[in-house]
């Protein structure tokens, strides 16, 4: 499953428009309960962002806004906790680290706040993003899928979801797209 992940990751960011050499890494940090373990309008301005859209227009009007929560800034840091539209068993929200400074993401942690104990989120994968510089915003998708422990000791997948959003670190702001199932 492991030597799938990146080729699934790569084809969603094809899919999403991105380009399959993004440069993010990320580690699992405990928050919440961490999961175990980018789609949007861009130009290549030359500057060091990751992923750049080509093709896929997706209207800024698609995204719901979300309000932030622990947002945290140091010199040519930022991190912020970005609430993703609600699970029907449970909260789903995304730990976000970025380094200002050079434009990129450091890390994406799902984090899930489940009601149904039988219930968990997996993570795929580290996430991907980049930075577009015209509207100052940081682009990020991240793929997870759910687990179900049924009885007699047996367990259901689900197919890939897909967290799409940005994050602007100039406003404080971020808008999230429906979560939807990964194609």
């Amino acid at each position: 499953m492991r030597n799938i992940l990146p080729v699934l990751l790569a084809g969603v960011s094809l899919l999403a428009g991105c380009d399959s050499d993004l440069d993010t890494t990320a580690t699992n940090r405990p928050a919440m309960t961490p999961a175990t373990s980018g789609s949007a309008p861009a130009t290549d301005s030359g500057s060091t962002s990751h992923g750049v859209s080509r093709d896929v227009q997706i209207p800024l009007s698609s995204y719901q806004p979300v309000r932030l929560r622990n947002v945290a800034t140091a010199t040519g840091r930022y991190a912020a906790v970005v609430p993703c539209p609600r699970d029907t068993a449970g909260e789903i929200s995304l730990q976000i680290v970025l380094q200002t400074q050079r434009h990129t993401l450091e890390a994406l942690t799902l984090l899930y706040a489940g009601t149904n104990a039988t219930r968990k989120l997996n993570q795929l994968g580290n996430g991907v993003g980049y930075y577009h510089p015209a509207t100052q915003r940081y682009y990020f998708s991240v793929a997870y899928q759910t687990i179900s422990e049924l009885p007699g000791n047996r367990r259901f997948s689900s197919e890939p979801y897909e967290i799409n959003g940005w994050i602007s670190t100039d406003t404080n702001t971020a808008g999230v797209l429906p979560t939807r199932l990964a194609r």
